[in-house]
Formats: structure tokens, C-alpha cells, sequence
């Protein structure tokens, strides 16, 4: 038996209730927590150069290059957790 394009939209799974709609298609759910995340980890390594070389904190001063390596390490892992958001989002 023949399927027509008809028979086939109805019978194709239906999209998560929380895919949101963006220019490229649609993106899920999971995308958007690799995107929040990678969000986060930016800001949070922004956050942690603002306090030593802006605000130059005690604590952030005194650690040397500490403050500066993790924030490095932090802009890394947000990196790799956008190129996952893409790589879910394509997926989707």
C-alpha cells in the first residue's frame, strides 16, 4: 500500500509542547539548556575578570593568576556547551 503526503503529516510525530521557534527551525528543549548554560559560564568568567582586573578585589588580587585561569577555563567549557546547543538544535 502507497502512503500519501497526507497520510504521512498525520501520522509523524508531533513536535515537544516545548520546542520554541527560531529563524533557522525549530529548537528544543535540551538546545536551550546548552545555550543557557554556555550563557552562564560566559557570564560568570566576565564576572570573575571584572573582580580581578576592574574592581581588583583583595581575594582576587592576592590569587594571582587563579582568577584568570579558571575564568579562561570558564569561557572553554561555555564554548563547548554553544557548539552543543547548535549541534541539539540541528538535531531537533
Amino acid at each position: 500500500m502507497f502512503h500519501t503526503v497526507d497520510s504521512i503529516r498525520e501520522n509523524a510525530p508531533r513536535r515537544p509542547q516545548c520546542a520554541l521557534m527560531v529563524v533557522g527551525g525549530w529548537m528544543d528543549a535540551q538546545a536551550l539548556v546548552w545555550f543557557g548554560i554556555g550563557g552562564g559560564a560566559a557570564i560568570f568568567a566576565c564576572s570573575l575578570l571584572f573582580q580581578r582586573y576592574v574592581k581588583k578585589t583583595a581575594v582576587a588580587v592576592q590569587s594571582r593568576g587563579a582568577f584568570t585561569m579558571f575564568a579562561l577555563l570558564m569561557f572553554i567549557f561555555a564554548l563547548g556547551a554553544v557548539v552543543a546547543g547548535f549541534v541539539a538544535a540541528a538535531a531537533a
